[in-house]
């Protein structure tokens, strides 16, 4: 019975509540109409100052970004060429190893240098991977007309 009174009552009692919340509501103005405060001042400089900073920030990270990729590498020309090529790890490691032996720069050198491959050109230490060497140049230094 009191649960189907205070059912009943619920409506009146938010009418109530809601008539006289709307008679007060103007009460919290001032009437200066919308002056700023020293306070609000400082939180839109404070965001203002966030936001140019949030800017500034990520352009510095772009322009870097762009930098470092733009920059030459001759890891990353190697990397190129060799997946351009179509070369797995194994010529990968040959060709760094044959750079080694002739004292290269860059192993990217090699793929400029088609002499290096030749069997009279090989260090002793590589004389017996003479076939792997000789593939790897048909492979780099394709006749023109040929398959490339």
């Amino acid at each position: 019975m009191i649960a189907s009174l205070l059912q009943a009552a619920a409506p009146l009692a938010t009418a109530v509540l809601a008539q006289s919340n709307w008679a007060r509501m103007g009460d919290r103005f001032s009437g200066r109409g919308g002056a700023y405060h020293s306070t609000d001042w400082t939180l839109i400089a404070g965001a203002a100052v966030a936001v140019g900073l949030l800017v500034w920030g990520l352009s510095v990270a772009g322009s870097r970004r762009f930098d470092w990729a733009s920059r030459p590498s001759p890891r990353r020309l190697f990397a190129r060429l060799c997946r351009t090529h179509g070369l797995v790890h194994g010529e990968r490691r040959l060709l760094v190893e044959l750079a080694g032996y002739a004292q290269a720069d860059s192993p990217a050198e090699l793929f400029l240098r088609p002499e290096l491959f030749q069997p009279g050109c090989l260090p002793p230490e590589l004389r017996d991977r003479e076939t792997e060497v000789r593939e790897l140049a048909a492979i780099l230094f394709v006749e023109p007309g040929g398959k490339g």
